[in-house]
């Protein structure tokens, strides 16, 4: 980044953000992130039914998880917007209600809503969480947020999911506005020989 390089962090699973998002947001703490996924990924090692890491990144970059208070630099209320999320545990989408987090669900996610979808998210982070016109966004996305027949190479395929062509005109309306992003949850060994 300090480069003026456009880092693209390819990883296994959504816990990669914990180190991305950290280490960004020291460089540039206004930025704003646009999350897509198939989950809120807000969940915490108390209240995990899995206790998978990948389930918990916000947890941790939101200050959430005591024992690491040192990685909070996200701000819920005021830095973060979601595409994509069905699938959730109670606690997250209390969290998501109570700091009134933007949320655009897979059927808000029309080709032609993406003028209103941008319009949104500029009064949102404009008018009311503190954002700047200059303020950059970095895009963390999870494979898993596209519909399971779009694409099955993942380990947490979700069913009425976001279209190719949707997340495809999402990168073109935001990554000229972006810093960087993450590519995550993408596993090919899980369909050798099939469709992915």
């Amino acid at each position: 980044l300090k480069e003026g390089y456009f880092p693209i962090v390819l990883g296994g699973d959504h816990s990669q953000a914990i180190g991305s998002i950290a280490g960004m947001k020291r460089f540039m703490p206004d930025t704003k992130i646009i999350w897509v996924d198939a989950h809120i990924d807000a969940n915490t090692p108390e209240s995990s039914p899995s206790r998978n890491a990948h389930g918990m990144p916000l947890a941790f970059l939101s200050g959430m998880v005591p024992m690491f208070k040192n990685w909070s630099c996200v701000d819920i209320q005021r830095d973060l917007c979601y595409f994509g999320i069905r699938s959730f545990e109670e606690d997250e989408a209390q969290m998501i209600s109570d700091n009134n987090v933007l949320v655009f669900e897979p059927n808000e996610c029309d080709l032609d809503k993406m003028p209103m979808i941008k319009d949104t998210i500029n009064k949102y982070f404009h008018q009311y969480r503190g954002h700047s016109d200059k303020s950059p966004y970095w895009i963390s996305f999870d494979i898993d947020s596209l519909d399971a027949s779009a694409f099955k190479s993942t380990g947490t395929a979700e069913g009425g999911g976001l279209s190719m062509d949707f997340v495809k005109k999402l990168f073109e309306t935001y990554a000229n506005k972006s810093i960087g992003m993450d590519l995550s949850e993408v596993n090919f060994e899980l369909t050798t020989g099939q469709a992915r």
